[in-house]
């Protein structure tokens, strides 16, 4: 199955300037643009996201505490612009692809909701969550139905169902699959016709976060390099942050120059992402995102 990692982002994003795990300079956004004349033709975009989340503590015999998420979207819009729908059904680009490497934001402005100025879209615009039928989600031996729930009716100008599905723990069963397998009913026209999809788990981090010795400010950060960099995601009182770190298996992250310094706790967590893409009917270069997400939290008092 072909990979498309970029295929998307300069509809999204037109420019942005990282500052080196700073976040107090001048940070520039793209702007959600809306066609003058948008295209009478709808635009089909689909994604499939499943998230392991571990925190490495072990719950029962279930497993480890973390969660499995897992959420399918397959939108079909008319009279918008791509960016502007992708930003309505909550189809954000992956942090990777809107921070250069080495650098960190402020989470916020990864998903600026306040850039959507639906004012300005069309009156007449409609965006549809599709029935796809049957979702199931193959991780080694185990295969999870996900269950279809309708779209919230107080979402003007949005309807249909998607697909959520979540599980509290991280079964000791999903320790030994490699493999996810994707099946997909369809809905039964050429819209969006069945299809089947494989990916691979991303490689896994084995993530461990501790305050460096002699002082608080500084988080020794490390994690096992397989060459594909990890997202780290800093949560607190202070705000929240998101780095994308080179894979070099080491960082120390100064909370003062995050703005972070005055925050008792901090939730720390490490991801790495599999992106792959599918194509079914009008549906082209379909996203499918596998997340293995590591977390810890640190008293730094």
């Amino acid at each position: 199955m072909p990979r498309s990692r970029h295929r998307w982002l300069a509809l999204v994003v037109a420019a942005i300037a990282a500052t080196a795990c700073t976040v107090d300079e001048p940070l520039e956004r793209s702007d959600f643009e809306v066609d003058v004349e948008p295209d009478a033709e709808p635009n089909h975009l689909g994604r499939v996201q499943l998230l392991i989340e571990t925190t490495g503590e072990p719950l029962s015999e279930r497993g480890e505490a973390g969660a499995v998420e897992i959420r399918a979207r397959f939108v079909e819009a008319r009279g918008l612009d791509e960016s502007l729908v992708r930003g309505r059904a909550d189809l954000w680009p992956l942090a990777e692809h809107l921070i250069t490497p080495g650098n960190c934001l402020p989470s916020d402005s990864l998903r600026d909701v306040e850039a959507i100025d639906l004012e300005a879209a069309p009156q007449n615009y409609e965006l549809v969550l599709l029935d796809a039928g049957q979702v199931r989600v193959q991780l080694g031996a185990q295969a999870i139905d996900v269950p279809m729930v309708l779209t919230p009716d107080f979402v003007p100008s949005m309807h249909g169902v998607e697909y959520a599905y979540t599980n509290d723990a991280v079964p000791n069963w999903l320790q030994r699959a490699e493999v996810i397998d994707l099946e997909v009913e369809g809905s039964g026209d050429e819209i969006l016709p069945g299809f089947h999809h494989r990916t691979e788990l991303p490689p896994a981090l084995e993530f461990r976060a501790r305050p460096a010795p002699l002082t608080t400010d500084v988080i020794e950060l490390r994690w096992n390099p397989r060459g594909q960099n990890p997202i780290v995601e800093v949560h607190s009182s202070d705000g929240d942050i998101t780095c994308n770190l080179h894979d070099t298996g080491s960082y120390s992250l100064d909370l003062q120059d995050l703005g972070l310094s005055a925050a008792p706790v901090l939730e720390i967590s490490a991801s790495r992402v599999e992106v792959s893409t599918f194509d079914a009917g009008e549906f082209e270069a379909g996203e499918v995102f596998v997340e293995l997400r590591e977390s810890t939290t640190i008293d730094r008092w």
